[in-house]
């Protein structure tokens, strides 16, 4: 008897119960999400798989758009993307995902909707990454035709993995990272920012991968800085890479420094860790931050004997100079500006000391403020590149 209900038992399973066709769905590549007085103005971008061959199987001209952008409205996230079945015969898939843009004006007014949206929805993977649009409108962003990718989308994500590797002012943060961020004690969120190099209209347009230079471009635009779910503003490249360094997210970068008065030298960094300590010295905290930095001396401009320890010596001495000004520039700028801890010396005290934490959460923004720190830079040049002596003469 068991066995016979183990084989007939299987002709009443159905599978998955939320099954679809792939050919009638929409699969969504990248959202925009920007707003006008109290409604969302939701644009989607469709990856164009029908229009990448013909009826009759063979591929069609290569100036087909590969990308289709819807535009809708809603008084929330959820009205605007429903409202897609107005001008679309096939249903929105959000599963396959990759980005979403919010226009820096909807940030300014605070992105908790939306990370609700996204984290009660079952489709999204929550692995997408997250931009803000910088002086220009999110759906503007999703509508540039880019030369080197196929769709667009790519083309952002493989550009901010790029930076976040090589070019040490960019953080790249995915969905899940925001918010485990924006709920976490004692730390607040950054985001990588974009704009829009060029005419947007001219980018929408295939002519606009039809030359050798490019009329629109979208380009990283360094961090936007949070205090809970609510943009507070921008930091600059040099205080990006400071906060790289104190976060312990720098992977490569060069970093450029004054070897005399005019002219510069650069080292490029192959190898860095950093952490920091919070201590407490009279009720108040102060920051221990240590810097551990391998470069290679990339380009030397001055007339700097580096054939000899001394001179090699005050070279990593004008690199760990820079680095330590840059991270300066950074905590100050944070602390001055915009009153909000990104860095998490207010985590490690709820990790660390959560006596101190439980009397001072609730006053850390001020606390931060006035924070007091130390700043230990240790940079050794490894290489020195093909020649010893630089390439003037004295």
């Amino acid at each position: 008897m068991k066995k016979l209900i183990i084989l007939i038992l299987p002709l009443f399973l159905t599978g998955c119960w939320n099954y679809r066709e792939l050919n009638d769905m929409a699969i969504v590549s990248a959202i925009a999400i920007d707003k006008a007085n109290d409604t969302y103005e939701v644009s989607v971008q469709i990856m164009n798989a029908k229009k990448g061959s013909s009826e009759s199987g063979t591929s069609t001209s290569s100036n087909t758009n590969p990308i289709t952008v819807l535009n809708v409205t809603g008084k929330t996230m959820h009205e605007a993307l429903r409202n897609i079945v107005l001008q679309s015969p096939y249903k929105l898939y959000i599963g396959h995902m990759e980005l979403i843009i919010i226009d820096e004006s909807v940030a300014y007014d605070g992105i908790s909707n939306i990370i609700d949206f996204f984290l009660r929805d079952p489709e999204s993977r929550k692995q997408f990454k997250v931009l803000i649009s910088k002086d220009s409108k999110a759906s503007d962003i999703i509508k540039i035709i880019t030369p080197l990718e196929n769709f667009p989308t790519q083309d952002l994500i493989k550009t901010i993995n790029n930076a976040d590797v090589y070019e040490s002012s960019i953080r790249e943060i995915s969905y899940d990272e925001l918010l485990a961020t924006i709920y976490a004690e004692g730390i607040e969120a950054v985001l990588p920012a974009s704009i829009i190099i060029g005419s947007t209209e001219e980018g929408n347009s295939a002519e606009n991968t039809e030359s050798s230079e490019t009329k629109t471009n979208i380009i990283l635009d360094n961090l936007a800085v949070f205090n809970d779910d609510t943009l507070v503003g921008f930091l600059d490249k040099n205080d990006g890479i400071g906060y790289n360094f104190i976060t312990n997210n720098i992977s490569y970068g060069v970093i450029s420094f004054k070897c005399d008065e005019k002219n510069y030298a650069a080292t490029e960094i192959i190898e860095s860790s950093s952490d920091f300590t919070v201590s407490i010295e009279q009720n108040l905290p102060k920051a221990i931050i240590n810097v551990k930095t391998i470069a290679y001396l990339s380009e030397l401009n001055c007339n700097n004997n580096i054939t000899t320890k001394k001179g090699l010596e005050k070279i990593e001495e004008m690199a760990e100079k820079q680095i330590k000004k840059m991270i300066e520039s950074s905590i100050e700028t944070v602390q001055k500006q915009f009153g909000t801890d990104i860095f998490g010396f207010g985590q490690y005290l709820y990790r660390n000391n959560q006596e101190y934490w439980n009397e001072n959460s609730y006053n850390w923004n001020n606390l931060f403020i006035n924070l007091d720190y130390e700043i230990n830079v240790d940079l050794l040049i490894k290489r020195k590149g093909s020649i010893l002596e630089g390439a003037k003469e004295e």
